[in-house]
């Protein structure tokens, strides 16, 4: 079978246009174009391939601006490619409408408040195999439609320490593809059909919100400890959106029994729409930073980090809903150590609800158990990620930026630090510098250090489930005099299948 392989790279130099940019990169592939005229490792093992060429328009003196672009991902595994061409978007920055240009000294009005925002987009999608694309069987495929988005909001102090924000929001898709199904009885079957024509869908939704930040700090004078400062960000919300889920839903029926239910704009270009049944939610969330002093006796100087560069808790209840009214609460956290070597991130999901043959059920776990709670699911995460570098002046006490130095800070130094030349040899002039000799542990600078584990745990029907990945490698560069380099792709060992990983250099 004939292979052939499509790429094109462009980047429009910054001064080329003031308001008009053009570039980026296609790599299309066919029958395995890659593997089969290439025998290095990372091309015979790369399965995915990804386009993307834009031409953008800031469109000077409005507040909008236009992207155009092509979009392609392709995956030589499965044999499938999807093209999006055009892909148009059309966005508006925010803009206050009833503002006054000439208010003067007057107070602001509470309808200057106001905030409009505006999106469009229109794209053609195509989902087809790389042994079709740019045949006209593809072309059946093609799906086409445009999605319009508009928002209003405004923020208001309220009661001095509270913020108050109202917001209303509309959506409204066209569409020149649907589907229809069918089912036949004879042999139990499902067809689905592609009917071409105009078709739309509109979505909206209202509600406000309340927000504020409560801190509290604790300080001492003495000792290590100097003191721990929690902020808080509680935020509350309702919400209202009507029941469009059964006027845009269809069911077939056969002898009174639902056989299937679907909307016609499923799978569109946009993706399949979640048309959502009655809600009126009351929205929650807690978000809260942990910061704690210590004194440093090194500098004699106090120094502070953050436990928890946050820590949310959120949920929801639906006061429409007939039953299964409160949501699962969430809560994550993320924190850093070591000057953002290690970094620690945990989710939870908590349910009120028991399960049953892995469904949510209307019985709440303090019906039945007397906890409000119990814990569905759990990921913990730990990242150790350092250059050779930096573990060195950490031995030293000292962090410094991850930027890399300028090459002649690494390999000369200054006639300042450089000893006079005795008898006859010549001091270098001013200007001059002289070379440095590398030790083994500046050639390990360039290599970067990664360790990985994360936890997963899951209850399925009662029973617990759990799983872990632990990994750690090596990547970066060594160079071994100065025009020659040895790159190190990836040197690793996963310590849950005790096995090394591809090696690459």
């Amino acid at each position: 079978n004939i292979s052939y392989g499509i790429n094109i790279s462009h980047n429009q130099d910054a001064k080329a246009h003031p308001f008009v940019t053009i570039g980026g990169s296609i790599n299309i592939q066919s029958n395995n174009h890659a593997s089969r005229i290439n025998n290095d490792a990372n091309r015979v093992l790369q399965n995915t391939f990804r386009s993307n060429f834009t031409y953008r328009h800031s469109m000077p003196n409005t507040p909008f601006s236009l992207t155009v672009g092509l979009n392609h991902s392709q995956n030589t595994q499965t044999r499938r490619v999807n093209i999006t061409f055009p892909d148009v978007q059309l966005r508006m920055n925010s803009i206050n409408p009833f503002k006054r240009k000439n208010r003067g000294g007057n107070k602001e009005a509470w309808y200057e408040r106001i905030v409009l925002n505006y999106n469009a987009k229109m794209k053609s999608f195509i989902e087809t195999s790389d042994t079709t694309l740019f045949t006209p069987q593809a072309l059946d495929n093609l799906k086409t439609g445009m999605t319009q988005t508009a928002s209003v909001s405004a923020s208001f102090r309220f009661l001095k320490y509270f913020n108050f924000v109202p917001n209303a929001n509309y959506d409204e898709t066209w569409v020149l593809n649907t589907i229809n199904r069918e089912y036949f009885t004879e042999n139990d079957s499902l067809a689905t059909n592609v009917l071409t024509g105009f078709d739309s869908y509109r979505t909206y939704r209202a509600g406000a919100s309340m927000n504020t930040q409560i801190f509290g700090t604790k300080t001492f004078s003495k000792g290590w400890f100097r003191g721990i400062r929690h902020t808080m960000k509680p935020s509350v919300g309702m919400s209202f959106a009507p029941n469009l889920f059964d006027q845009y839903q269809d069911s077939i029926i056969v002898d009174g029994k639902v056989i299937t239910t679907y909307n016609r704009f499923q799978s569109g270009p946009f993706g399949s729409p979640s048309f959502t049944r009655l809600q009126a939610l009351l929205t929650y969330s807690v978000n809260n930073i942990l910061e704690i002093k210590h004194f440093a006796r090194k500098d004699s100087s106090e120094k502070k980090f953050k436990v928890f560069d946050n820590l949310t808790i959120n949920g929801n209840y639906n006061f429409a809903a007939d039953s299964l009214r409160w949501s699962t609460v969430g809560m994550s956290s993320s924190s850093r150590f070591f000057n953002g070597i290690t970094i620690i991130t945990t989710n939870f999901t908590f349910d009120p609800y028991i399960e049953d043959q892995n469904r949510r059920i209307n019985t709440t776990v303090w019906s039945q158990d007397k906890k409000p709670l119990r814990l569905d699911r759990f990921t913990l995460n730990i990242t150790n990620r350092f250059s050779f570098k930096k573990i060195r002046d950490m031995v030293k006490g000292v962090f410094e930026d991850d930027d890399p130095q300028p090459e002649r800070d690494d390999e000369y130094e200054d006639e300042e630090d450089t000893p006079r030349r005795q008898g006859n040899q010549r001091r270098p002039g001013r200007n001059q510098l002289v070379k440095k000799e590398k030790s083994i542990l500046d050639i390990l600078d360039r290599i970067n250090f990664e360790h990985n584990f994360r936890y997963n745990y899951s209850t399925i029907n009662g029973i617990d489930t759990s799983q872990v990945v632990h990994t750690a490698g090596f990547s970066g560069a060594i160079p071994l005099t100065d025009n020659w380099n040895i790159r190190v792709g990836n040197i690793s060992y996963d310590f849950v299948n005790k096995g090394l990983g591809y090696p690459s250099l």
